[in-house]
């Protein structure tokens, strides 16, 4: 099973990222590239915030706190970030759980976006 693991981890974080990028829309995708210049912080850590700020990833638990969603977001961007750039081969449990919130948060970012215009379809 040797990379298996990796390509689950690495594949669930970019469909993740991408459902996040459609869904903030151009103009969310803007203020994460104007941080990015700035280099306030993380992209992905960014690209998770401003998801969160416009309630893509759900509601917020608590004042102050962010959503479960957006929890499992930055830990799966975290962990890719492992694998990706140390090399680290996650194991089957880490692969797993990684799988399982990624589904999680890409299926309920598709339910809130708008469905394709008829122009589109």
């Amino acid at each position: 099973m040797y990379g298996f693991f990796k390509a689950t981890v690495v594949l669930s974080s970019t469909a993740v990222e991408k459902n996040l990028r459609d869904a903030i829309g151009e103009g969310g995708r803007e203020r994460v590239d104007a941080q990015d210049k700035a280099k306030k912080v993380g992209f992905y850590a960014r690209l998770v915030e401003e998801a969160a700020r416009q309630d893509v990833l759900g509601p917020r638990v608590g004042i102050g706190k962010d959503p479960v969603l957006a929890k499992y977001s930055l830990e799966i961007f975290r962990l890719r970030n492992v694998v990706a750039h140390r090399g680290v081969e996650p194991d089957r449990k880490q692969a797993r759980e990684l799988l399982i919130k990624a589904r999680e948060v890409v299926e309920f970012v598709r339910t809130r976006q708008p469905g394709p215009t008829a122009d589109e379809a």
